[in-house]
């Protein structure tokens, strides 16, 4: 990832990182032999299921040009929908239509020019829809392309058919008897994502680095649910103009709430425990981490207050 990638680069642990960036890379070579003459050439590449995120390219203008599509929010289920504010960012990143004639974001960009945008789809894959690793995608393509190069070779995905049935076969989950097995589970997932960065506090919760902020994973001794959550501002001047803008960023994002303690600004989210679902856990941190890292500036302006940390 190039150097406007400071999000994305700074969420996800080093071997994540890694791997989006080796994505990138092999994209970019698929991408470079889409050039078919009569405009024939198709690639989606996606996360499999209904209403969820994926990316679809074609040649156009006579293989010169290929026409890039990122999915739109009225094609998503609500989870996978980008906010308001990152709607904004990739309008600001140069991206058209999300409209209601033409519901997805398109690009046009000429195929040698292709690197220049594959950079920033992976970081909208990885940040925005807080995919938590290239290998859950698979991928779909059609024409004379796709004799010149072996696609799910030089990808490393699969066919997108060829992998619903086995999706779902082999989606781990598990069935805590109790807390202490579902706070063990927990625990493994973490470990396994951030290794001796994770420790256990003085309370039974998990303590971890994202972006190098405090964040506290809990499993509840009430509910079969587990909680993350961070302190994101302090100090805060005016809890009247605080509840304001919580109340503005609880419409606007439907997976991560805000609340006040005190003065203080705490970002939470949570998870159902039964069935426990580690890949879940995995994908909310990615976008809890995302999220803290867009919030937490603007938040502390407009509270008064100061990001604590």
């Amino acid at each position: 990832m190039t150097s406007h990638d400071t999000t994305s680069s700074e969420s996800l642990d080093p071997a994540t990182t890694a791997a989006w960036q080796e994505f990138e890379h092999l994209l970019d070579n698929v991408l470079i032999h889409m050039d078919d003459p009569q405009d024939g050439d198709h690639l989606i590449v996606q996360l499999e299921g209904k209403q969820k995120p994926y990316l679809q390219f074609a040649t156009t203008d006579g293989g010169r040009h290929l026409r890039v599509e990122v999915s739109g929010n009225a094609h998503l289920a609500l989870a996978w929908q980008l906010t308001s504010d990152q709607c904004a960012l990739m309008r600001i990143d140069g991206w058209q239509g999300h409209t209601e004639d033409e519901p997805n974001w398109i690009h046009d960009i000429g195929v040698g020019d292709a690197p220049q945008v594959t950079n920033h789809l992976v970081d909208v894959l990885a940040t925005r829809f807080g995919l938590p690793h290239p290998q859950l995608l698979t991928q779909h393509c059609f024409g004379p392309f796709t004799e010149a190069i072996d696609v799910a070779s030089e990808l490393g995905l699969p066919a997108s058919q060829s992998v619903i049935d086995k999706a779902v076969c082999e989606m781990e989950l598990i069935f805590p008897e109790d807390r202490a097995e579902l706070h063990a589970a927990a625990g493994s997932v973490l470990r396994a994502q951030h290794g001796d960065q994770v420790v256990l506090d003085d309370d039974g919760d998990y303590r971890l680095p994202l972006d190098d902020h405090p964040v506290w994973v809990r499993v509840r001794h009430d509910l079969a649910m587990i909680e993350g959550f961070a302190v994101i501002v302090t100090d805060v001047r005016s809890r009247r103009q605080a509840a304001i803008e919580l109340g503005l960023l609880n419409r606007d994002y439907p997976m991560i709430k805000w609340t006040m303690q005190d003065r203080h600004v705490i970002q939470t989210v949570a998870l159902p425990g039964y069935p426990f679902v580690p890949a879940q856990l995995s994908v909310l941190l990615v976008l809890f981490a995302n999220v803290l890292a867009q919030a937490s500036g603007d938040l502390s302006l407009r509270t008064g207050g100061r990001v604590a940390w």
